[in-house]
């Protein structure tokens, strides 16, 4: 059989973990895709103890985040790439990621410390890495990679006035 036979393709990918019955390649389009308002995003994160008695969690997070998702593979939790917008001048309270993620300013800005990120320009964070932003006056879309699909928030800010918007 040569290499250039249907079969002899079909077959050559066949002993590789996490290649049987997947496609091998998948197209997206962000500007066909809808732009999805996480509801009840509080739901989804974890929060010091003091947090959920003191503060508004779902006010916090009602309207705070639109998604686009790009492609995620929830079945084997493989790659994920997201399209996140914040809208203006939202303060993100201290938090972490249980897996690295590497993000990309699409339109607007955001401020990591001193930092200002405009599009173009990104950043990469290490699991567990604690961090906060800010977003810029005309709101931000991110670009968000992650090698999982399924993944935690966890913020570390115990100020309940951190989790109001302005």
């Amino acid at each position: 059989m040569s290499i250039d036979s249907p079969e002899a393709s079909s077959q050559l990918f066949a002993n590789i973990p996490g290649t049987a019955g997947r496609k091998r390649l998948e197209f997206f389009d962000r500007t066909a895709m809808p732009e999805v308002e996480i509801e009840n995003g509080e739901q989804y994160c974890e929060y010091p103890e003091n947090v959920p008695e003191s503060a508004d969690l779902h006010a916090f997070h009602d309207g705070l985040c639109a998604v686009q998702t790009l492609y995620a593979d929830h079945e084997e939790n493989g790659l994920s790439l997201g399209c996140y917008y914040f809208p203006p001048n939202i303060e993100f309270p201290r938090h972490w990621h249980d897996c690295d993620q590497i993000v990309v300013v699409v339109e607007g800005s955001v401020s990591l410390g001193r930092t200002v990120l405009k599009p173009g320009a990104g950043y990469y964070t290490k699991a567990g890495t604690t961090y906060t932003f800010k977003v810029g006056p005309a709101g931000v879309r991110i670009l968000e990679f992650r090698a999982v699909s399924n993944f935690r928030t966890v913020f570390v800010e115990d100020k309940p006035e951190k989790y109001v918007k302005p």
